[in-house]
């Protein structure tokens, strides 16, 4: 039974029946689905799907767990390998490396699952054929239906703007022109998956510099809301099979680390608090709980776990700040460099890290954006914005922010926690990465600073869309961007 569920995994499926052969090969498809997700892809009735699925799960045919992260947390499946994985018997998961990466990349498999319904549910006579991960050069995934299909393409917070406006060129250009899989097949719709508003911000400028906007649909993961209609019509062929022996290899470390953090009860509370800390390193409970949207008990009992799973460390200011496992994490679910994610902090370098200067930077920023992000606006740590700018040197901001009440109308803006600058040379030195950008592509700045240093900035500012506000006046002051606060 399991070379015919190989060897069926990527077929069309008909609509579900008896056979537990056919519930095999949809499981096969869209590994980690849940119930719900089964029946508003497919169709049927949910209490049909779990009476098959507990039968099926008695029978030692399929594993379930309960997870969840940016959905609530429920009964996810996986059909199983019937080819014992170890001397002692042990079944596994259909391709268990595929199913641990899907872990990893969890809120991309809670949103393609969501999208895929809507798209099902936007044609009455729409029905899903068949579903795809792949992970290659061009998509992440494909839903074929009985009108055409769609692509799916993460676009995850380490993707720097420039590489992401390569690639929805490319995405553009292969599917519609180089014929990457062969006839020139391409889809109907390509979904640009993105984790926050700043992605969805980059990834809109950078199909507006495309022919067919249309062309692609964009979903939040934090807002659950979508931008783009379904329509297929523009669908041409379907690419081949991917190879499964790709994904016949065993889990590693990473996909044994994310496995564990899922199935805790708190399991959203845990990922949340990795996720700030890996943009805001440093970052103190009061702040991190701001910033991961917890109460003080959830977030002091999942620091505690993060702590004792090796995954956070304390760092001599009073904050925290993750480990190498996480970044590397972060690192695979975004398809980065091991690197890009932020620097390496162990027992050893922590201390030397935020000792000091840096650390008293990374102190007053991350207090600064946990005050934004209190008061509702979306936020972004710096580090995801690099532009280089010839000759000119490079924009560096501490952060982004979007504020839709500023005087320079709905924007995001660059924030600039400046502790450094003492001299007008200084101050207009780090102005002019900013004074030389395009107008028409440019973002206002949010310079704060220390109180002698205000006055240096303001004397700099000419005809650059800035505001400034000195660091004592921002933490007692409103925060509320506006000429004539704490703002000038």
């Amino acid at each position: 039974m399991t070379e015919k569920t190989r060897r069926n995994a990527l077929e069309p499926m008909r609509s579900i029946g008896e056979s537990e052969d056919e519930l095999m090969n949809l499981l096969v498809q869209v590994p980690l689905a849940s119930i719900g997700n089964l029946a508003s892809m497919y169709g049927g009735d949910r209490n049909r799907y779990r009476r098959e699925l507990q039968k099926m799960e008695d029978n030692g045919l399929v594993v379930h767990s309960m997870e969840g992260y940016s959905q609530r947390r429920q009964n996810r499946y996986c059909a199983v390998d019937l080819a014992p994985a170890s001397p002692t018997g042990t079944l596994r998961p259909l391709f268990p490396a595929l199913v641990g990466d899907l872990r990893i990349r969890v809120s991309l498999v809670e949103s393609v699952y969501q999208i895929v319904a809507q798209a099902v549910a936007a044609e009455p006579q729409r029905k899903l054929e068949a579903f795809q991960w792949r992970f290659d050069e061009v998509l992440d995934a494909g839903a074929w239906f009985n009108d055409g299909w769609m692509g799916f393409k993460w676009s995850g917070i380490w993707q720097k703007p420039g590489v992401l406006n390569k690639q929805v060129r490319s995405l553009y250009q292969d599917l519609r022109t180089s014929g990457l899989y062969g006839a020139r097949p391409y889809p109907g719709i390509i979904c640009l998956v993105v984790p926050d508003s700043w992605q969805a911000e980059m990834v809109h400028r950078a199909i507006d510099q495309i022919q067919m906007p249309e062309l692609f649909l964009i979903h939040n993961v934090a807002t659950g809301h979508s931008e783009g209609g379904y329509d297929l019509s523009r669908s041409r062929g379907r690419p081949p099979a991917f190879d499964t022996d790709r994904w016949s290899r065993q889990p590693d470390r990473l996909h044994d680390t994310m496995a564990e953090l899922l199935k805790r009860d708190n399991s959203t509370a845990l990922i949340r608090i990795l996720s700030v800390l890996e943009q805001w390193p440093g970052c103190e409970k009061s702040d991190l709980r701001t910033l991961a949207g917890l109460n003080g008990r959830a977030t002091t009992d999942a620091l505690e776990e993060l702590i004792q799973l090796k995954l956070v460390w304390r760092t001599p200011n009073g904050g925290y700040a993750v480990e190498m496992m996480w970044l590397n994490m972060a690192a695979r679910r975004d398809r980065v460099w091991a690197g890009s994610p932020g620097k390496a902090l162990n027992p050893e370098t922590v201390e030397r890290y935020y000792s000091g200067r840096i650390g008293k930077h990374e102190k007053g920023l991350t207090k600064l954006i946990a005050r934004f992000a209190d008061s509702g606006c979306p936020i972004a740590q710096g580090r995801r914005f690099r532009d280089v700018l010839g000759r000119v040197g490079q924009i560096a901001p501490d952060a982004m922010v979007y504020i839709e009440d500023s005087p320079f109308g709905p924007t995001w803006c660059y924030v600039e926690y400046e502790l450094s600058v003492n001299s007008r040379s200084r101050a207009k030195s780090k102005l002019n990465g900013y004074r030389s950008r395009r107008r028409s592509d440019d973002f206002p700045v949010l310079m704060v600073c220390r109180p002698k240093a205000a006055p240096l900035f303001l004397e700099e500012r000419r005809d650059l869309r800035m505001l400034v506000a000195a660091t004592e006046e921002v933490r007692k002051g409103p925060i509320v961007v506006e000429s004539g606060t704490v703002w000038r």
